[in-house]
């Protein structure tokens, strides 16, 4: 298919405007690039310029009005917001460019986690962003933190696998701790407990005997809730 000229591409885009925009948009320079091969295209909000992508446009004829409409929303709304998404919808603009070939998709690299929320999202490159879905104790945005994936998956759906493996083993409960109830607090309670009942020889008072006495101070205490003798535990006086 023969791609429209340049004289075609603004008339094209007057027409649009007129039946998507009410004629909202200013006028804008729409030409193409044989340099982009990963991007459907390009917009300059401040520049007014518009740049379709030729490779993109050659192997999906069917998405140019789609592709074009998503870079005129963009001179109203330079981000993807929900006010961009939503304008999108409304007139039926392309939200995500297609691959053109299974060889130059760029794999999926990092995730991003929010370390308040724990929200997580994918990226081919790692970028400075900040979580819009919740705030710190300052009332800042918090920054998202990266991580590496392994491996170099090419679809979302094995990329979200790896996430899902990677943030499992990240919060992964110990052998040790799992036999103990899955709680750090009850693992330290019986290492506590088999360290009092076996290697150190306590008195009712909480105070040491014996050899323990020579290297441990006389006013040695311990939490009363960690005592193997419930009956006979020490008050709990710090």
């Amino acid at each position: 298919m023969k791609l429209p000229t340049e004289v075609e591409l603004r008339a094209l885009y007057t027409r649009l405007n007129v039946e998507h925009f009410a004629s909202r948009l200013p006028e804008a320079v729409i030409t193409w690039s044989t340099r982009m091969r990963s991007s459907a295209g390009i917009c300059y909000p401040t520049r007014r310029l518009i740049r379709l992508s030729v490779r993109y446009c050659e192997t999906y004829p069917q998405d140019l009005v789609p592709v074009l409409l998503h870079e005129m929303i963009h001179l109203l709304h330079p981000d993807h917001g929900r006010a961009f998404k939503a304008e999108a919808a409304r007139v039926g603009a392309l939200l995500h460019a297609r691959p053109t070939s299974a060889a130059e998709q760029r794999p999926w690299r990092w995730f991003a986690q929010c370390p308040h929320c724990s929200r997580h999202w994918l990226y081919r490159n790692r970028r400075k962003l900040f979580c819009r879905h919740c705030r710190d104790w300052r009332g800042r945005h918090p920054a998202l933190e990266f991580r590496r994936l392994p491996g170099s998956p090419r679809s979302a759906a094995e990329a979200t696998r790896l996430v899902a493996r990677v943030m499992g083993e990240k919060h992964a409960v110990p052998e040790r701790m799992r036999q103990s109830g899955g709680s750090a607090h009850k693992l330290q309670v019986s290492y506590n407990v088999e360290r009092h009942r076996h290697g150190n020889r306590q008195s009712r008072r909480g105070e040491p005997t014996g050899k323990d006495a020579e290297n441990r101070p006389k006013t040695y205490r311990f939490d009363a809730l960690q005592h193997p003798d419930t009956k006979n535990r020490p008050d709990n006086r710090l």
